[in-house]
């Protein structure tokens, strides 16, 4: 098991390669984070099919999240917040991530 807030910008760094995203994480604790998505190619794939009210896409970012946390962190849970969404007309898309 390793430390959270050293391990956390190489699994970001992982996640935009998967999934073509251009993000940023900002670590603002031993155990919290803050992840920003600037670029998000899932967003632009599923606007083709639904509307801002309708898309999913959080749902798929938060999931790809929650599946690299696991593989870095088998041991602990966590705790993701949807703060921003550009979906919904915010700038970025922005989660906060807490170790529970």
């Amino acid at each position: 098991m390793g430390d959270f807030a050293e391990i956390l910008p190489t699994v970001v760094k992982i996640q935009n390669t998967l999934m073509n995203m251009k993000s940023t994480v900002t670590v603002t604790g031993p155990e919290s984070a803050g992840l920003r998505v600037d670029d998000c190619e899932v967003w632009k794939m599923v606007s083709k099919v639904w509307d801002r009210e309708t898309a999913p896409c959080y749902k798929v970012t938060q999931a790809s999240i929650r599946g690299l946390l696991r593989g870095a962190f088998p041991d602990r849970e966590f705790e993701i917040t949807q703060k921003q969404l550009i979906p919904m007309g915010d700038p970025c898309c922005e989660v906060e991530i807490i170790v529970k």
